[in-house]
């Protein structure tokens, strides 16, 4: 089977029951958020192992999952149990293990920080989007909403990949991603604000022009410095990919690199412009 057949088929397989956990919310997007994040996470940790640095991970995936849930019950106790779990992690460093214990607790933490906070956001934001804009009390809205960033994001990726393959002559960030071009990112950031302003006002006909224009420039910006980002890590850590559980596509991790950057930023405009 080839590679693009089976990035077709995880693609047509996958995509409708994101869709649904999306836009079904509650506790069906909790349970994706979890997903997500805890394997995103385990990929994170392991990726550093050829180097020798080998995080907590039975601790760093629990304190992740506590955090994830409590962005979901009481988003007032995050800040306590992140901390908490974060000095759990520094007792850890006590024990004798293997290699450096401060790479080991630096990691595991930076991993917390990266993937599981960041989710938290995203998880916080589909939760109580509905709640926070009263006009869209009952609805779906908050679904539509995460869909619609995923939408800017992906043409984001397809506009900077074929308008950087075409007219790309100035290398963006050369020691991190060698192939992605200066051309390639504004033609990507272009295409993610026409995304979010043009199906926007469709899915979302009670949300203002602003906060639409803003959305996609988030997804636009921060979705391609959240790809570069883990790219920098998989060349540190000396990986391709963060992982094959997705056949074709690498890990879980490669394709949610940029909504999970994305989303703290989302959640904080959405978060401070409610009614």
């Amino acid at each position: 089977m080839s590679e693009l057949t089976k990035r077709v088929l995880v693609a047509v397989l996958g995509a409708p029951l994101v869709i649904y956990l999306i836009i079904s919310g509650g506790n069906l997007f909790l349970l994706l958020a979890l997903i997500i994040g805890l394997v995103s996470l385990w990929e994170f940790y392991n990726m550093f192992t050829e180097r020798k640095i080998h995080a907590y991970q039975a601790a760093g995936l629990t304190v992740a999952a506590a955090i994830l849930v409590t962005t979901a019950l009481n988003i007032s106790l995050l800040a306590p149990v992140s901390l908490a779990g974060i000095a759990f992690i520094l007792i850890l460093s006590i024990r004798k293990q293997q290699e450096v214990a401060a790479l080991n607790a630096a990691i595991t933490i930076t991993g917390l920080a990266y993937i599981a906070i960041f989710m938290g956001a995203l998880l916080h934001l589909r939760l109580n989007f509905e709640i926070w804009y009263p006009q869209y009390a009952g609805s779906l809205a908050g679904g539509l909403l995460i869909l619609l960033v995923f939408l800017s994001i992906w043409v984001c990726d397809i506009a900077a990949y074929f308008c950087g393959k075409a007219f790309g002559k100035h290398k963006l960030a050369p020691s991190v991603s060698p192939k992605k071009t200066i051309e390639g990112a504004i033609a990507g950031l272009l295409g993610a604000i026409l995304v979010a302003v043009g199906l926007g006002t469709i899915m979302l006909p009670e949300t203002t022009v602003r906060d639409l224009l803003v959305t996609g420039f988030v997804a636009g910006i921060f979705g391609q410095i959240g790809d570069l980002i883990e790219s920098r890590f998989k060349r540190d850590a000396g990986v391709k990919d963060s992982s094959a559980i997705l056949p074709g596509h690498g890990g879980l991790l490669d394709r949610f690199d940029s909504l999970i950057f994305v989303s703290p930023f989302l959640w904080c405009w959405f978060y401070l412009m409610q009614a």
